[in-house]
């Protein structure tokens, strides 16, 4: 089957949040919950690249690779993502929210998918840490809605230094099905 010449739309995120992590950096990760209303996604690299002169030339080049920086932007900020990663406590008996400025926050693997002209690809960040959410509105003109972005870090993991993974509707069928339902890991080691 040919490969993508372009990408377009993102759609089917999804969010697992870590539950634990070894002292050798292994990971596990807790059940994976849909992130819906997603309007767009954008990851810059993170890392240096530069060369080493020796004998009048760039005798080598190196390359550093820390992940990346990323904003992800939605109509609305779901009360799972809030309780589960950005530490907010939700009161049982009234359902009132509260965001405290000690609250822990939880690091979580993020999985999304962009079609393409050929295939769509499904993705996993396996080391991603949020921030807060902007916040704010406006008074409602036609059909305009309140943006809310997210900027989140996607690390290395800890133990294998594992920063992404990918599959197209054109490569293994079981897995690409099987993507959302829990943390993709290999069955071997590369």
């Amino acid at each position: 089957m040919p490969e993508n010449k372009v990408t377009f739309g993102l759609e089917n995120v999804h969010v697992a949040p870590i539950k634990t992590i070894t002292e050798a950096g292994v990971i596990t990760y807790d059940e994976v919950f849909r992130f819906p209303g997603a309007m767009e996604l954008t990851l810059d690299p993170k890392g240096d690249s530069g060369s080493v002169k020796a004998d009048n030339i760039d005798y080598h080049f190196m390359n550093s690779n820390e992940g990346y920086e990323g904003k992800f932007k939605v109509p609305h900020i779901i009360e799972k993502f809030a309780t589960k990663i950005l530490g907010a406590i939700k009161d049982a008996s009234t359902g009132v929210l509260t965001e405290k400025a000690d609250a822990p926050t939880t690091n979580f693997a993020l999985m999304f998918e962009f079609a393409g002209d050929a295939n769509k690809t499904r993705h996993v960040l396996y080391y991603c840490s949020a921030s807060r959410p902007s916040s704010g509105s406006a008074t409602k003109n036609g059909t305009n809605v309140n943006e809310r972005e997210l900027s989140f870090n996607a690390s290395p993991r800890p133990g294998d230094k594992v920063v992404k993974r990918s599959i197209t509707s054109a490569d293994n069928e079981e897995v690409y099905k099987k993507w959302f339902e829990k943390v993709y890991e290999p069955t071997q080691t590369l």
